[in-house]
């Protein structure tokens, strides 16, 4: 696992500026504001929010009309092409893509507004907006992360946390349906910082992660490239991280563990790596840029991590010192970049798990896709990180589990990443016999972005 150092953790510690949404058109994700061939930035005409699915195909600019809620789509002829395109849900029939919008930065508006695409609805289909004051619903997200991040009784989580989701869910549950296993959540402001795998259905006493299979993707983004899925067999991975103490870094004994654990799923009949493993003085900004250049599928980082409002650096990784001990983000986005680019043309890691601490998120939902983010947009296709410290015994079992239906079961990354949240959340496994794993501070955490596929 990654553990971060929490100096600055809540989702209120505001770590960037950010532009009001009456004078930007691209929310400003500093780790997820492009991803090569895959997510790239979205600017348009209006607030453009909503994601693009390439050749799958979606563009939507969203531009506040007459009224508080009310969404108009305003695309120029030019952008026709850019619509959504049927066929994606043809394709994929059992997923929907719901945006949850917050003019948060607007005094004219107090509302959340609500938009669902599916195989019924592929141009959209708008609901009541949520009309709550917007300080209410951040307040809430903020005590329902809190709630979570300290363990604090089940009962108080599933108030909140059922709160939340009859403004945000509720809304729509009934049109979804029983057809739908994946929901691609496509939100922005404080709402980025939201665990929505832990939202509680009351009425069926469910978390939202027992009905679906969940992706949180950065609003202002194009997705697309998603028809190219990869064959896994044989397939090269780049592993890396530290155990060892380093600076003022305490040990980290499970990396090794976590490590060899994944590794096993990328070995050969002799249980030799297919791929490259950097481990405590290995694990360097050189050795990293000449492994990416192999173009492995899938990397996996286990170290430390910091986030911090006061510190320019933040957030990054802690490396062995060979000359820093800081890989920031940055760094991260231009090794990735630089070795996975040759004569011109862009290689592309399928996977980047960042078994982290907090490597999700940053200040106030600015940054909110945080490290794993960064590897997107630096040439990763999807990516899976963690929203506060996680535990390292249910990490490891949980990172098992994953890599066990992704690979071995062939599942897409997103059911992969819930079959392993619900294994946790149902006290299976090894880590997980003391009842208190099942708590959502032990799973909720993870979220997956990019590619889902």
């Amino acid at each position: 696992m990654t553990c971060f150092d929490k100096k600055s953790s809540t989702p209120t510690a505001a770590a960037l500026s950010y532009p009001s949404v009456a004078t930007t058109l691209s929310y400003p994700f500093v780790f997820a504001s492009s991803l090569a061939k895959n997510i790239t930035s979205l600017l348009g005409v209006g607030y453009s929010i909503m994601p693009q699915f390439g050749s799958i195909g979606l563009s939507l600019g969203l531009r506040k009309q007459s009224g508080p809620g009310l969404l108009k789509t305003q695309l120029p002829p030019s952008e026709e092409p850019f619509k959504f395109d049927e066929n994606f849900f043809r394709t994929n029939p059992s997923t929907a893509v719901l945006y949850l919008f917050m003019y948060d930065q607007n005094p004219e508006y107090k509302d959340v507004d609500i938009l669902l695409k599916y195989k019924g609805s592929p141009d959209g289909q708008r609901f009541q907006p949520v009309t709550r004051d917007l300080k209410l619903i951040e307040k809430e997200v903020e005590n329902f992360r809190t709630a979570i991040e300290n363990q604090e009784p089940l009962d108080k989580i599933h108030q909140i946390g059922g709160q939340l989701y009859n403004w945000l869910i509720g809304p729509v549950a009934s049109t979804i349906g029983g057809g739908i296993d994946t929901l691609i959540l496509v939100p922005n402001s404080t709402l980025h910082t939201l665990p929505f795998a832990a939202l509680w259905n009351g009425q069926n006493g469910q978390y939202l992660i027992q009905k679906y299979a969940l992706v949180v993707e950065p609003a202002g983004a194009q997705l697309t490239d998603f028809q190219t899925t990869p064959k896994y067999n044989n397939v090269s991975a780049l592993l890396g991280g530290i155990s060892k103490k380093v600076g003022n870094f305490n040990p980290l004994p499970n990396t090794i563990t976590e490590l060899n654990a994944v590794g096993r799923f990328f070995s050969n009949d002799k249980g030799e790596l297919n791929g490259t493993k950097l481990i405590n003085e290995d694990f360097t900004t050189s050795n990293l840029q000449e492994s990416l250049r192999q173009y492995p599928l899938v990397v996996h980082l286990s170290t430390h991590g910091v986030f911090d409002a006061t510190d320019k650096r933040s957030p990054y990784l802690v490396k062995y010192p060979d000359t820093d001990l800081i890989l920031s983000i940055n760094n991260l986005a231009n090794i990735m970049a630089s070795a996975l680019t040759t004569s011109g043309d862009k290689k592309l890691v399928e996977l980047l798990v960042l078994s982290a601490c907090q490597s999700a998120i940053g200040g106030n939902g600015k940054d909110a896709l945080g490290l794993a983010g960064t590897g997107v947009k630096a040439g990763a296709r999807g990516a899976v990180g963690t929203l506060w410290p996680v535990n390292e015994n249910t990490t490891q079992s949980l990172v098992t589990k994953f890599y066990e239906k992704f690979k071995n079961d062939n599942m897409t990354k997103a059911k992969a990443l819930q079959e392993a949240q619900k294994f946790i959340l149902s006290g299976s496994g090894e880590a997980s016999q003391i009842k208190k794993f099942t708590h959502p501070y032990y799973w909720a955490a993870f979220l997956l972005t990019g590619n889902w596929l």
